[in-house]
């Protein structure tokens, strides 16, 4: 963790010295994911959204890199999972900070409107993955996923669009 604070600070400070815009950013996330087992497989989709802080630095032309740090979260509707080989109804609860790095390309629109799409890899932090479940025996319970289940640390895809009005507005 120290060598990802180390990093990320590092990231920032050559934005700063690059004349780098720094901005705001927050917006929805939507993930689906496949779990298998054996000839199984299961399928969930979660909803919820992140905010966070971006270094915009201009590369060639349009294209731009942008680094950033957020706190995302993702919910679930009533989802199944079996803990103990037993299946349990309840809800799930995934908190999370990313360290996005993102190659933006930027699409002008008119004076003060822009477009833009953006890919690049994300190291993902897990602060908490809960699953929120009712049982008869038991009542309303709480079951930790990190250890057996899923891994504090992850590296997924991220990709996108967004605009920028007024030329300081933005969203994604």
């Amino acid at each position: 963790m120290k060598k990802l604070l180390f990093t990320l600070a590092l990231v920032i400070a050559s934005a700063t010295a690059a004349n780098a815009q720094l901005g705001l950013t927050a917006g929805y996330l939507h993930q689906t994911s496949t779990a298998r087992t054996g000839e199984t497989s299961r399928e969930a989709s979660y909803n919820g959204g992140f905010a966070g802080l971006e270094f915009n630095i201009p590369l060639v032309g349009e294209i731009s890199l942008v680094p950033g740090v957020n706190l995302s979260f993702l919910l679930s509707g009533t989802d199944e999972i079996s803990l103990f080989s037993l299946p349990y109804r309840g809800q799930y609860r995934d908190i999370n900070i990313n360290v996005p790095v993102e190659l933006r390309y930027d699409f002008d629109l008119a004076s003060d409107a822009d477009f833009f799409v953006y890919a690049g890899p994300t190291l993902s932090y897990g602060l908490s993955a809960k699953f929120m479940y009712k049982s008869l025996l038991s009542g309303a319970s709480t079951a930790d996923l990190y250890g057996d289940k899923y891994s504090r640390i992850n590296l997924g895809v991220n990709f996108g669009f967004g605009f920028v009005v007024f030329d300081n507005i933005q969203g994604k």
